[in-house]
């Protein structure tokens, strides 16, 4: 029993200090970025070029959309409603050729692409909307070549074929998901900045916040979700501090250093990390915080969740042990520290706080009820009372702010619905044991058989163009 109570103290000495290391991440995030945001015109970023006598660099934004016909069209409406001059604007998205080969071309995302496409640039008058359909047999590198046979389709080997058809007269280039729907005024900010600070070269992530389809995902997935979301919004900030971490979407780079970069490595689960890592051992090049949000889907399934946090947990692994085949230098060993302390150690430590609950199901069966609450009492009192301030930490922030903010409702919802969107929130002992799960396993499969991870494309719910 002297090893229960042991357990149980960790576990309550850990929560503590999770729970505390969020709200000072919030805080801290809050009055440092958050609290400091304005709302961005484009008549004040024309003032300020006029000012500095400097001309608005043209974005061009690449989007890579394989088998996302199901929400396709909300992306693009949402992308062109995205305040800046459409002559300085282009959206390419990326399709893939072997789409179009297996279904009927009305099922395609080309189909719904090329639709909105004649739509808005007839709507602009300007070339604003457009795509690529990436080749089955490139190879995924950039510039990159043909093969004799059929390659695997990858994010990352999509964006590498796209790079070869951007304009000339890009300035910026803008990476976001197929599902992503931008805060308006984004490329207003991501281009004042490119005009004000002229002698650094643009390299910029944002937030990403993973909600959007809360009302028609499973419930253990809607807890990921807000979870992911609170991450991405009071922790982000503080990690682009010690780590040059890309989250693969919402982020921004000058085109001319992406280009020096060679794109990014086809061959890694997590080639928006992977490519951080490079900017930084390669050109020293960090990215600054994006104090600008983009909502996304959070996978709708547990299934879908475990996929997809499984391929995160992989290329964490597979970008650590890239990086510890270099030379042992100063940047290496403070990329090293970065990913120990920002990534491996937290894992690890939340799984054993996770998989610690077991103990409060264990106990009972071998009889010892009576002398754990004996020995641990205070702590078991105390770890309760962590957990219900998280509980009403969480609650006051899905209600105050998500659902206010980020989440699309379903109308015509009575007051019982509202409350039992509520009672999600009584789960949580039971998400973190569940959710560390795909980690772990990750992991593992990582270090035991490397040769079958594969890069899978999430699932999404659908959407339609009027949401």
């Amino acid at each position: 029993m002297d090893a229960f109570v042991s357990i149980a103290l960790v576990v309550n000495v850990l929560a503590l200090f999770f729970f505390l290391q969020l709200i000072g991440y919030g805080i801290y995030s809050y009055f440092l970025y958050w609290s400091k945001t304005v709302k961005f015109t484009t008549e004040k970023l024309v003032e300020v070029s006029k000012t500095i006598n400097r001309g608005l660099p043209k974005i061009t934004v690449l989007i890579a959309a394989k088998d996302e016909a199901s929400v396709i069209s909300a992306t693009i409406a949402k992308m062109v409603e995205l305040e800046y001059p459409k002559d300085k604007l282009r959206f390419i998205f990326v399709l893939d050729e072997k789409e179009r080969e297996e279904n009927p071309y009305e099922n395609t995302t080309h189909y719904y692409v090329e639709e909105r496409q004649k739509y808005y640039n007839t709507l602009y008058n300007t070339s604003l909307v457009n795509y690529v359909s990436v080749p089955k047999c490139f190879d995924g590198n950039y510039p990159g070549c043909m093969l004799k046979d059929s390659v695997h389709s990858t994010k990352p080997r999509a964006l590498n074929w796209a790079l070869r058809f951007i304009d000339d007269d890009t300035d910026i280039l803008g990476f976001y998901d197929a599902d992503s729907h931008p805060q308006k005024d984004t490329l207003l900010v991501v281009a004042n900045k490119f005009i004000t600070e002229q002698d650094k070269e643009l390299f910029m992530q944002g937030s990403v916040i993973q909600v959007r389809n809360y009302f028609s995902i499973s419930l253990l997935n809607k807890i990921y979700a807000l979870n992911q979301g609170m991450t991405h919004e009071w922790f982000l900030p503080i990690l682009l501090k010690h780590l040059p971490f890309i989250g693969g979407t919402n982020f921004f780079i000058d085109k001319k250093l992406m280009l020096r970069l060679n794109g990014f490595d086809a061959d890694t689960l997590t080639e928006d990390l992977d490519f951080g890592i490079k900017a930084y051992l390669k050109e020293k090049k960090w990215p600054d915080f994006l104090p600008c949000v983009t909502l996304e889907q959070t996978p709708p399934n547990y299934k879908s969740y475990f996929v997809q946090r499984a391929r995160w947990a992989a290329g964490l692994l597979q970008v650590t042990q890239k990086v510890m085949k270099h030379k042992l230098s100063t940047m290496i060993l403070f990329i090293i520290a970065g990913l120990m302390f920002y990534g491996f150690i937290p894992l690890v430590l939340f799984q054993i706080v996770a998989l610690s609950s077991l103990l409060y199901i264990i106990v009972p069966l071998i009889g010892g009820v009576e002398s754990l609450a004996h020995h641990v009492f205070p702590e078991i009192l105390f770890f309760n009372a962590v957990y219900i301030a998280y509980v009403l930490l969480s609650v006051w922030y899905f209600v105050c702010n998500y659902q206010r903010n980020y989440i699309a409702k379903p109308v015509g919802r009575t007051v019982i619905q509202k409350l039992s969107e509520l009672l999600i929130f009584l789960v949580l002992p039971v998400a973190p044991l569940l959710g560390c799960m795909p980690y772990t396993y990750g992991m593992i499969k990582g270090l035991v058989n490397k040769s079958s991870l594969r890069w899978v494309k999430t699932t999404r719910t659908y959407e339609s163009i009027t949401e």
